[in-house]
């Protein structure tokens, strides 16, 4: 099908046939493609295919992503942002890396990839799933799971701490990620409102500081409610080595806007939560014996500000947020924002850290 050297372009009108053409190195029978359809909702950067299949008499359904050589999102306002490819090969590795941290239960399991065009072939774990982005929504920030994604992201970040090689993740790409939470992603909210020199001098630091795996974009609408403690998580696209406090603060954000916007159930369900969440997260660096206390010091501090700069960059209207409409308390989340990336000092600083046990 693919007799170029370019990697195949997947779309609605050939998946099918490639997905054919691959069943012999897929590790099931797989009669008929029953149906297939393209993903659109919360899918930005690849192309995502959700397809049935019949096996046995029995529909199962399986979701095929591809790596193309533009962010979608960006390709679609026809301001497209180009992107290697080859991010797909990290996100191959870490998920097979988290199936063994997590639980196959708790990331998709990948049945098949082909490194040529970029592709792999992963199980649904959405099924009987509710989106977080979507609980949000309606008040319901879960402070159940806290315990369990601090204690998920400890692992992966502490396993992987000053990691030998590459991690499978792509050269390229690691350069072009780099680059990218600063002058596109999360850097570009930050520079609304500080100076450039301020927020570079922030991220030159960062980009010395011994890294580990990162999920890199461990957002809400990646993460799914399963039952009582039990969540699911997807789009591992953005994996690079990385400060993994832009992870705990990304994550922990967004439990920080639902707790300053005044609601008291919300206010006690958002601490319950970042109490445990980083709690459970800081447990698992205790069994990491490279971390100096110096250095944990040193972590707890930029989680803060790395806190501060998700909240800016989900209020500067242009580096995405999924605030639909926009937030009334949204001036609050701006200047607290201000307050934790620059290290004011205020009660709601002083609560915020406690919550956090960064004090």
């Amino acid at each position: 099908m693919n007799t170029t050297s370019r990697p195949l372009r997947l779309s609605l009108s050939n998946v099918g046939e490639y997905l054919v053409q691959q069943k012999q190195k897929l590790p099931f029978y797989m009669n008929s493609i029953r149906t297939i359809k393209e993903v659109a909702e919360y899918s930005n950067n690849n192309y995502l295919f959700e397809i049935t299949v019949s096996r046995s008499g029995i529909q199962k359904r399986y979701f095929l992503k591809q790596s193309q050589q533009y962010n979608k999102r960006s390709a679609q306002l026809r301001k497209p942002i180009t992107i290697p490819p080859a991010r797909i090969l990290g996100e191959i590795h870490l998920i097979n890396r988290l199936e063994q941290l997590w639980g196959r239960t708790t990331v998709p399991h990948i049945f098949f990839y082909d490194t040529k065009n970029f592709v792999f072939l992963m199980s649904d774990i959405k099924a009987k799933g509710k989106y977080l982005i979507d609980e949000f929504a309606k008040h319901r920030v879960h402070p159940e799971i806290g315990k369990t994604l601090g204690r998920y992201l400890g692992r992966l970040h502490a396993t992987s701490y000053r990691p030998h090689g590459t991690c499978g993740i792509n050269p390229d790409y690691q350069r072009f990620m780099l680059r990218f939470f600063y002058n596109k992603h999360w850097g570009y909210g930050a520079r609304k409102f500080f100076p450039s020199r301020m927020v570079g001098s922030f991220y030159r630091e960062v980009n010395k500081v011994p890294a580990t795996i990162i999920w890199g974009d461990p957002v809400y609408r990646n993460i799914f409610i399963r039952g009582k403690e039990r969540i699911g998580c997807i789009d591992f696209d953005h994996a690079v080595l990385y400060d993994p406090m832009h992870d705990l603060g990304v994550l922990t954000a967004h439990w920080v806007w639902m707790w300053i916007k005044g609601n008291t159930k919300l206010k006690y369900d958002s601490e319950k939560f970042l109490t445990s969440c980083t709690a459970s997260y800081w447990r698992q660096w205790n069994k990491q014996p490279k971390l100096t206390a110096k250095e944990q010091t040193a972590m707890r501090e930029r989680l803060l500000q790395w806190i501060g700069i998700y909240l800016l960059s989900r209020t500067d209207g242009r580096s995405g947020s999924y605030f639909k409409p926009w937030p009334a308390w949204e001036k609050r989340i701006r200047q607290l924002g201000i307050q934790l990336f620059k290290g004011g000092e205020n009660t709601l600083t002083a609560r915020l850290k406690k919550l956090l046990s960064v004090v």
